[in-house]
């Protein structure tokens, strides 16, 4: 079977300038941007769709390390917890977790509470932010398809972008993406289409919080605490390579 595309940075070329249409915003309230090839833990999406509800502010809370990132998507579930437990599920110390806990609750992400607990700020503004990660392939589907599924863990949604001369017809691809939950882009010489919207899913891992604080910011509070909670420079470090980050979790 003939494809339109040299290369899957081809078809991605064509993907990327129709993605606001195909996936994008409802409002004029919302922000959107693409990345290309951007690692994200150990995988690195062929596209990433973000879009944000615009909070109405400037200052966000950027460049959480690893760890750091960790903490956060620990206590997402709600529910507060004490060093020990931390340090527990993080498969460290806790003199190496105490000196992140503090400085997160410095920033205003977190705050201690009764019994010595820890859980994220009550009055955090958050905002909307959804995550659509695209694998592009020009035939190899079931390969792709495996790819796409694992960017599920901090993406909202999954895509697998094929060419349309792929997709049409081919009923396996379709049924294997459903049952994967993930979606099916059909990618033209000129244009792109929804061949199978993905499922929308909840997503809460260190890897997104790590994203989401690298790319857009977390919310800063709304009665900010004292410490600064300034932009910092964000580094340019993979998170696969951040080995002083994870150096805490030695031991």
């Amino acid at each position: 079977m003939n494809v339109p595309f040299a290369n899957e940075n081809d078809l991605c070329a064509v993907l990327e300038h129709r993605l606001d249409r195909l996936l994008g915003r409802s409002s004029s309230e919302q922000h959107a941007q693409t990345l290309r090839e951007r690692s994200v833990g150990q995988v690195i999406p062929d596209l990433l769709y973000i879009r944000v509800d615009q909070p109405g502010q400037t200052d966000r809370i950027r460049g959480l390390s690893s760890i750091e990132a960790s903490i956060v998507a620990i206590l997402l579930a709600g529910k507060p917890l004490r060093l020990s437990a931390i340090a527990r599920q993080l498969y460290s110390r806790a003199e190496r977790v105490a000196p992140r806990l503090r400085l997160l609750e410095k920033r205003g992400i977190l705050e201690s509470v009764e019994g010595g607990a820890y859980c994220l700020r009550s009055d955090l503004n958050w905002w909307s932010v959804h995550v659509i990660a695209v694998e592009a392939k020009l035939r190899r589907w079931r390969e792709a398809l495996q790819q796409a599924v694992s960017y599920l863990t901090f993406a909202n949604q999954a895509y697998l972008a094929l060419p349309a001369n792929v997709v049409d017809g081919n009923d396996d691809l379709v049924a294997a993406a459903e049952t994967a939950r993930v979606g099916v882009i059909a990618v033209g010489e000129n244009d792109a289409a929804l061949a199978r919207e993905a499922p929308y899913q909840d997503a809460r891992s260190a890897d997104r919080v790590w994203l989401l604080s690298r790319i857009v910011g977390l919310p800063v509070p709304s009665r900010p605490s004292q410490a600064s909670t300034a932009p910092q420079r964000i580094s340019g470090t993979p998170a696969a390579i951040r080995v002083d980050d994870w150096s805490l979790y030695a031991g």
